[in-house]
């Protein structure tokens, strides 16, 4: 009987055993290599990419913010008109000759070498000159164009058009001329009818006066006008 006992005791032993499943050691395989390449290729990118600095949010606004820029004297509203078709090549007050195609025009006393935002009244188009001529005008008249000013400000058909100058950019050392209290007289104009009377140099010399040149500009007028053909 005891030997029984012992029999079945080894028996429910071993079956005991024979369910526990063995435990087997478990391994975690590797990923494969093209698989962990891509994964430290994908974490290298990631971190170098640069995060946006303050420093480059601040300039970028500076950027927008900035204002347009102002001009440089009183605003001047009047009449424009632009060069007759013979006036192509004579020298200007400058010393260049003049070129229709190129964006240039005569006033009375903004610098020469001058920027000049020119705004067509009517229609609000805008373009800049380059002050390289010196021009009297007369009346309400106070700047004339190129040729390819007046196109690209719309003029049309007409001789003349309202607008507005505002002085950009001046040349080096130069300033806008302060209004002044008293208006001087133009010099006296030599009429058509006594020129006969007059040598060429003095009427050449008294276009210059009326448009109020000096020194280089003067002798560049004069000799331009010399050359003209009669």
């Amino acid at each position: 009987m005891k030997e029984l006992r012992i029999y079945s005791l080894i028996t429910a032993l071993l079956c005991g055993c024979a369910a526990i499943p063995a435990q087997e050691d478990i391994v975690l395989s590797a990923p494969p290599d093209h698989e962990m390449a891509h994964h430290q290729s994908a974490q290298a990118t990631l971190e170098t990419i640069p995060l946006p600095s303050k420093k480059t949010t601040a300039n970028h606004q500076e950027s927008i913010e900035k204002p347009i820029q102002k001009s440089l004297g009183p605003s001047e509203t009047g009449i424009a008109t632009y060069y007759a078709p013979e006036m192509e090549g004579r020298t200007t007050a400058s010393g260049e000759p003049y070129d229709p195609e190129q964006l240039t025009a005569a006033h009375r006393t903004i610098p020469i070498g001058s920027s000049v935002r020119v705004t067509n009244l009517k229609t609000k188009q805008q373009i800049v000159v380059r002050i390289n001529d010196r021009w009297g005008g007369g009346g309400d008249r106070i700047i004339n164009l190129s040729k390819q000013a007046t196109v690209q400000l719309g003029f049309g058909s007409a001789g003349t058009m309202p607008v507005q100058l505002d002085v950009e950019v001046l040349p080096s050392g130069s300033h806008m001329a302060q209004p002044s209290v008293r208006t001087q007289p133009l010099p006296t104009r030599i009429e058509e009818s006594s020129i006969k009377n007059h040598s060429k140099l003095n009427v050449c010399q008294n276009e210059a006066d009326i448009l109020g040149l000096t020194g280089d500009f003067f002798r560049n007028h004069v000799t331009a006008c010399l050359s003209r053909r009669e």
